[in-house]
């Protein structure tokens, strides 16, 4: 089968949620499969970078975004009703050079990650079309704006609408559809339900590998993973230092804390202290969470599965964390995470922790044996396969028709 993979981002490094995932499903599908990926870039890959990739797939083309294209397509978004980021990522070139792949190479299936690509895949193609939404990133919207300055709600009012109206449009200009949760593929009419996989992430085999480098030399009470840039990420690692350690403090416990990732937001550089580490950009997260005690991640707005939560569990690390992020995850509560929805919930689980050392260590192991069992690529990309096959076998009867 020849695959069209279409990316808003370039898959290396794999520092973003959407990249993480888009690389392992090239790697699987491009063992079986001819996998073509097109993709943009807001800043060109380096020769190393576009040979991990390259390794991968049949062809690679990569479509500069350039900055003032970028500005421009967005400052559009006041004379449209497309949400702000369709607009950043429209690019008329990936438009062109798509239909143009899929003639040359005669695809049997495109696959789409992002609803912020929908302006970039012409809807005349008779190619059967699959979209990764990934999250229901209205919801997501929704949620940052009930946390945001006031001065920010308007214009987050105005993109929810945006995105909830797009994604809804795009159910009609692809023919099959996956979520990584089942509750962000509640969104989707009943009609449409049979068309929608849910399709989870997954722990690499790689990072459950015996070779971790040896953990950080300083100590961690407590970890927090990600794109430190990435504005439900900036929240949390501000409660987690602003709210949480001084009522751990209250509570005679005095903790070092690392904030571990990428991009740091000025918000964030900010909370940097003797006790608190910022890390920005590291080759290998695991020597951090082996040094740690505790993932904690205060998360309340976003949406979707975190994969910091995958990641620590996966490594036994005890977690606590808010309800809104388990519910993608479904663990146990009690048994293989802990969850609060307040600053005093979240604290008395912390110290519970801190205070009972075997206890931290089952929660961790039970965590562990959870994500290890239900969070595998090879499950989850099997799952993808089989519904990019059953589409490819759609064109194939509708042309012997």
């Amino acid at each position: 089968m020849k695959i069209l993979v279409a990316a808003s981002r370039f898959p290396w490094p794999l520092e973003k949620g959407d990249k993480l995932r888009l690389y392992h499903q090239l790697h699987y599908l491009s063992q079986h499969h001819e996998v073509y990926l097109i993709c943009l870039a807001e800043a060109l890959p380096t020769a190393a970078q576009l040979r991990s990739i390259q390794a991968l797939v049949k062809r690679l083309e990569v479509i500069p975004l350039p900055l003032p294209q970028r500005l421009a397509h967005l400052a559009s978004g006041l004379l449209n009703s497309l949400p702000f980021q369709v607009n950043y990522f429209r690019s008329p070139l990936m438009r062109k050079r798509v239909r143009a792949l899929v003639k040359a190479y005669q695809i049997d299936v495109v696959y789409t990650q992002l609803i912020r690509l929908g302006e970039n895949i012409p809807t005349e193609l008779e190619t059967p079309r699959y979209l990764d939404y990934m999250d229901a990133l209205s919801e997501g919207m929704r949620k940052r704006g009930e946390r945001s300055p006031w001065w920010q709600r308007p214009l987050i009012a105005v993109e929810t609408r945006r995105l909830r109206r797009y994604e809804l449009t795009l159910m009609e200009h692809f023919q099959r559809y996956s979520m990584i949760t089942d509750a962000d593929a509640a969104i989707f009419p009943r009609s449409l339900r049979a068309s929608v996989d849910v399709i989870a992430n997954g722990i690499s085999p790689d990072f459950l590998q015996d070779d971790i480098p040896p953990a950080h030399p300083q100590p961690l009470d407590l970890i927090f993973t990600g794109n430190m840039g990435y504005h439900p990420n900036v929240l949390a690692a501000c409660y987690l230092v602003d709210q949480l350690v001084p009522l751990l403090k209250e509570q005679g416990q005095s903790v070092t804390v690392g904030l571990v990732g990428v991009r740091p937001a000025a918000e964030v550089r900010r909370l940097e202290s003797p006790e608190v580490l910022i890390t920005g950009f590291v080759p290998d997260l695991r020597p951090y969470l082996k040094a740690a005690r505790i993932m904690v991640a205060p998360l309340f707005t976003g949406s979707g599965l975190q994969n910091k939560l995958l990641e620590a569990m996966a490594l036994g690390v005890p977690v606590v964390t808010t309800p809104l992020a388990n519910r993608a995850l479904g663990a146990q509560p009690g048994e293989e995470i802990l969850e609060g929805a307040t600053a005093a919930e979240l604290t008395r689980h912390i110290v519970f922790l801190l205070t009972h050392p075997d206890e931290a260590r089952r929660l961790g192991a039970q965590g562990q044996a959870f994500v290890r069992e239900r969070y595998d690529w090879q499950k989850a990309n099997r799952r993808l396969e089989r519904s990019l096959i059953q589409l490819a076998e759609q064109k194939l009867t509708r042309s012997v028709l």
